[in-house]
């Protein structure tokens, strides 16, 4: 199969390239449709692209609607749409994005983003920004970064592992795990203690240690952790804590 190159001007352009193709367009409001692989280079106009296999989408400060269903690379600086496939996408975001995300596994850069599951994704990775990760029915790892992250179970088993920024996390309604080292200030909304419930990894300390370093006490009805690293984690309406609520088994 051919590949076909498509230059189009300042103007608002509507191009269709049947099998794999670049596209170069201008400051316009264009929609864009590859139907194989394909490179879609655009300006700061609100665009809508489609490419149905890999690829390569750059586009500038609009609002776009980004559809990629192989494998690529999504680079974008407005406020924008981007529904991922099956295959695994790096997204550089330095507007906002909601990211809808398919079976494939999806490294987030950017500004405020947005990640809902479709399926499979397994890993959802804050970076420097303020990021909302939203799990769905797959089991999924949050990973929280330097900068201010909301993270939301779904109906699967979650890890959450706290980043060094400010971190709130809510579980799903499966048994969740929540992982902290390395600092940070932590906030879990609705931990549930009890044998076969929600589960603490502290850098492998145990509730004895705990108490042994006066590192755990209550403080307006709530439970406040603060490990020696500076980490600091909230567990909102918990005033008590047993052994079987931690685990010494770091998250992979």
């Amino acid at each position: 199969m051919g590949s076909t190159t498509s230059i189009v001007g300042s103007g608002s352009a509507d191009v269709t390239v049947y099998g794999n193709g670049t596209v170069i367009g201008g400051s316009g409001n264009d929609t864009v449709t590859i139907t194989g692989n394909g490179q879609i280079l655009l300006g700061n106009g609100n665009d809508s692209v489609d490419i149905g296999g890999n690829g390569g989408i750059t586009l500038g400060s609009g609002n776009d609607f980004i559809s990629l269903h192989g494998k690529g690379t999504i680079s974008a600086d407005g406020n924008d749409t981007i529904s991922l496939g099956s295959g695994n996408d790096t997204i550089h975001e330095a507007g906002s994005a909601t990211v809808y995300g398919a079976f494939g596994n999806a490294t987030i850069q950017g500004g405020t983003l947005e990640i809902t599951h479709k399926g499979g994704v397994t890993k959802d990775i804050a970076s420097t920004g303020t990021a909302t990760l939203l799990g769905g029915a797959a089991v999924t790892e949050f990973v929280g970064g330097s900068g201010s992250v909301s993270m939301v179970g779904g109906s699967g088993k979650d890890t959450f592992i706290g980043g060094t920024g400010t971190d709130t996390m809510t579980g799903g309604s499966a048994q969740n795990v929540f992982a902290f080292e390395g600092g940070g200030t932590h906030v879990i909304t609705n931990f549930v203690s009890g044998t076969g419930q929600d589960k603490l990894y502290l850098e492998g300390n145990t509730l004895a240690q705990l108490n042994t370093a006066h590192d755990i006490q209550v403080v307006g009805g709530n439970t406040v952790i603060t490990l020696g690293d500076g980490t600091k984690v909230t567990l909102d309406g918990v005033t008590s804590l047993t052994a079987s609520d931690f685990t010494k088994t770091k998250p992979p």
